[in-house]
C-alpha cells in the first residue's frame, strides 16, 4: 500500500462548519484509471492521507517541476503507480479554511491562485503518467489541462496576468470544448451544477470580452497579487 486516505472536518477558522472533505465517494479501486481519463480522482488535502516512508523518497527525490507548493498533488497522483491506495471513511483530522488555501476550498480566488493550483495539477497528472510509463503500466496522457474545474478556471485567468510559472499553451476555444465535455461526463456532479458550469462556459467563450471581464470579475479578483 502506498498511501491511505481518511476524511477531514472542514473548520474556517477555529469553528466547525460540518462539512466533511472531500465530499465525494472514495475509489476502492481504479485510480490511476480516473486521474488518466479526468486528470484527478477524489482525495483529501495533505494532513488527510497517510504515505509509505519509502515511496515518499522515491516520489519527493524524482518529481519534475515541484516547486514548493501543491505537494499533496504530486504524492497523491503517482501512489497508484507504486501500490494500492486504501481508505477511511471516517474523519481522523481537520482542515482550517482561510484565504490562503491552495487546495480552493475557501476564500475569493486570484489569477495567481487560479494559476498555481492548474499548474500544480497539471503537472501532478503527468508525472504520475512519466512514472507508470517507467514501470510498464497502461497510461495514455495529453498535452492540454484535464478535469472539469481545472479547466473552467484555466478560461478564467485567460483575461488575466498569470507569469510565475509557465502553463501549457491551449487555446480558449479547445479549452471550452473539453470543460464542456467534463462537465458532462465527470462522476458525481449534479444535473443541476453540470447545467450550470456548462451555461457558464458557453457564456465566457461566446461573449464579447467586456461582457466576458463583467462575469470573470464575479468570481476572480484579478488586481489581487
Amino acid at each position: 500500500m502506498s498511501c491511505l486516505n481518511y476524511r477531514l472536518d472542514v473548520y474556517q477558522g477555529e469553528k466547525k462548519t460540518g462539512v466533511v472533505y472531500p465530499t465525494e465517494p472514495f475509489l476502492d479501486e481504479g485510480h490511476l484509471e480516473r486521474l488518466e481519463q479526468y486528470g484527478y480522482f477524489p482525495s483529501p488535502p495533505m494532513s488527510g492521507n497517510a504515505f509509505d516512508a519509502n515511496y515518499l523518497r522515491t516520489l519527493l527525490d524524482r518529481a519534475v517541476n515541484l516547486n514548493g507548493d501543491g505537494v499533496d498533488a504530486y504524492l497523491l497522483y503517482s501512489a497508484p503507480v507504486f501500490g494500492r491506495i486504501a481508505h477511511i471513511d471516517g474523519s481522523l483530522g481537520g482542515y482550517r479554511m482561510h484565504g490562503e488555501n491552495i487546495s480552493m476550498s475557501s476564500g475569493r480566488k486570484t489569477v495567481k491562485n487560479l494559476g498555481d493550483h492548474i499548474y500544480y495539477q497539471y503537472w501532478a497528472e503527468k508525472n504520475a503518467a512519466r512514472l507508470a510509463a517507467e514501470r510498464a503500466i497502461p497510461y495514455r496522457t495529453g498535452s492540454y489541462v484535464k478535469g472539469p474545474y481545472l479547466l473552467l478556471w484555466y478560461l478564467l485567468i485567460k483575461d488575466g496576468v498569470y507569469a510565475r510559472f509557465k502553463l501549457p499553451q491551449q487555446g480558449r476555444f479547445i479549452t471550452s470544448l473539453l470543460c464542456i465535455q467534463a462537465f458532462l461526463t465527470y462522476p458525481n456532479i449534479s444535473i443541476f451544477n453540470r447545467a450550470k458550469n456548462v451555461l457558464l462556459v458557453a457564456a465566457i467563450t461566446l461573449t464579447p470580452r467586456p461582457l466576458r471581464l463583467m462575469l470573470e470579475r464575479r468570481m476572480v479578483d484579478y488586481e489581487a497579487a
